[in-house]
C-alpha cells in the first residue's frame, strides 16, 4: 500500500503524455513511434522497464459506477493503459477494479482462469494479505518515476487518441452479466450495434 501511495504522490495532479495510447492504435503507428522513443536514452530505459514488467497496475482517478462504465473506462486508451502488456490490473478511484489480458502473448483460457481465481479468493476471503519478510531482505521495493520524452511523438499520440475515439464511436459497447454459481462475477463482452 505504501508503494502505491508513493506512486499516486509522484503522479501529482498534472497529466503526463499518454504514450500508452500509441499501443491502442495501428501497429504501424506504434512501431514508428516506439522507434522514436527508443532513440532517446531516458525514454528507452523507461520503455524497457515497462516492457519487462510482469504486469501493469493502472491507478485511475475515474470512478465509473455501472458495469458498462467500468468496461468502457477499462479499455479507454486515453487513460494510462499499455495495451502491449500481457496483464494489467486497472484500479479506479472508487475501488472498482478490472483485469485486462492482452491476447497475443497469453491465451484467453489461462488469463481468464487467473482472473477468476483471484476474484474468487477476494470474494471468499481466501487471500493472505500479510507481507512475508525473508531474513536479510526488504519487503518493499524502491518506487521511481519512469520519464518518457513524448515530444517527438506528440502528433502520433494525438492521432492515436483520435483513432481510439473513432473506434468507440463506431461501436455500441455495454456490459452483459453472465453469472453462475461458480463464477458470480460479471463478464464484459461487446454487443454490436444493430
Amino acid at each position: 500500500e505504501a508503494e502505491l501511495l508513493k506512486i499516486v504522490a509522484m503522479a501529482g495532479e498534472s497529466a503526463a503524455s499518454n504514450v500508452g495510447a500509441l499501443t491502442a492504435a495501428s501497429r504501424d503507428l506504434w512501431y514508428s513511434s516506439r522507434a522514436k522513443l527508443l532513440a532517446d536514452n531516458t525514454s528507452a530505459a523507461s520503455l524497457e522497464k515497462v516492457e519487462r514488467a510482469m504486469f501493469g497496475v493502472c491507478l485511475d482517478d475515474l470512478s465509473p459506477i455501472t458495469p458498462t462504465e467500468v468496461g468502457r473506462n477499462a479499455l479507454n486508451g486515453k487513460c494510462n493503459r499499455f495495451f502491449d502488456k500481457t496483464l494489467q490490473l486497472v484500479v479506479f478511484e472508487n475501488g472498482k477494479a478490472v483485469f485486462l489480458g492482452e491476447h497475443a502473448k497469453s491465451d484467453g483460457s489461462p488469463t481468464a482462469r487467473l482472473c477468476n481465481d483471484v476474484l474468487t479468493k477476494i470474494a471468499t476471503g481466501g487471500l493472505d494479505y500479510s507481507i512475508p519478510v525473508v531474513a536479510g531482505t526488504k519487503a518493499t521495493r524502491a518506487v521511481s518515476a519512469l520519464p518518457l520524452s513524448a515530444t517527438s511523438v506528440a502528433a502520433e499520440i494525438a492521432a492515436a487518441e483520435a483513432y481510439i475515439e473513432e473506434e468507440w464511436a463506431a461501436h455500441n459497447w455495454r456490459a452483459v452479466y453472465e453469472p453462475t454459481a461458480t463464477s458470480p462475477f460479471p463478464i464484459h463482452v461487446p454487443i454490436p450495434r444493430s
